[in-house]
């Protein structure tokens, strides 16, 4: 299965030491999905974390036209765990015309256009995308969510309006997927459990993965990066 992540793009001719460097930062950290494109973007929506949301959809792509009910829409079977209703696709565009406009450096790309004079960066996911600069973590608002995915849980087990989100959404996204393994399907409340958990411990990645990349910025303010979206 692709699988889609937030990743950095270093600039042509970066020594190979601060790409180890990063590598080793995320393997000493324990992250393992961190930066990946799923559910738990969609999550933070749902909790009023937009920001990093908003970096990390228009990184992979760039929905033009803003107006649809779920201008995310599942065109395929990824798009289905992270697509928007109406309400959250507006918070995620508000979001994201906030960035643009504090941010100097984040530039849009089209499908196939490359990022001279960087060694990739070909708009290969899809449609148009948008590329940040590291300087967007700076933010304060960023900051904050990233420091609330750190310190807090994302969801409860204890709240039933969590629980609530979390059953609709497996309902939806789950529909013939033990029947296709053939396995025994688990009581809705266990996978709401698991799944909560799951999205906790996926939260934290995100907090950690990017505040790796902020603090590989600081040590290296001379070295040119983007945040870009990619696939595996």
């Amino acid at each position: 299965m692709t699988e889609y992540y937030l990743d950095i793009i270093l600039a042509e001719g970066v020594p190979w030491a601060v790409v180890e460097e990063f590598e080793r930062a995320c393997d000493e950290s324990g992250v393992i999905s961190g930066g990946m494109i799923d559910d738990v973007l969609k999550f933070m929506l749902y909790k009023g974390i937009k920001y990093v949301p908003a970096i990390a959809y228009t990184a992979l792509e760039l929905k033009r036209n803003y107006e649809l009910p779920a201008f995310y829409t599942p065109f395929e079977r990824f798009w289905l765990f992270i697509s928007l209703d109406r309400e959250r696709s507006r918070m995620l565009v508000g979001a994201y015309r906030y960035l643009r406009k504090r941010v100097k450096g984040a530039r849009t790309l089209r499908r196939y256009e490359r990022l001279r004079p960087f060694e990739e960066g070909w708009c290969e996911v899809g449609g148009t995308r948008v590329i940040w600069p590291p300087e967007v973590l700076d933010l304060e608002e960023v900051q904050g969510e990233i420091r609330r995915l750190s310190e807090e849980k994302l969801l409860s087990k204890d709240d039933p309006q969590d629980r609530e989100m979390v059953r609709r959404h497996l309902m939806d996204t789950e529909k013939g997927m033990y029947r296709a393994k053939g396995e025994v399907v688990p009581p809705i409340e266990v996978r709401v459990d698991d799944f909560i958990e799951y999205m906790n411990s996926e939260s934290k990645e995100w907090s950690t993965y990017l505040s790796i990349i902020r603090e590989l910025h600081h040590r290296h303010p001379d070295v040119r990066f983007y945040l870009y979206g990619k696939y595996d």
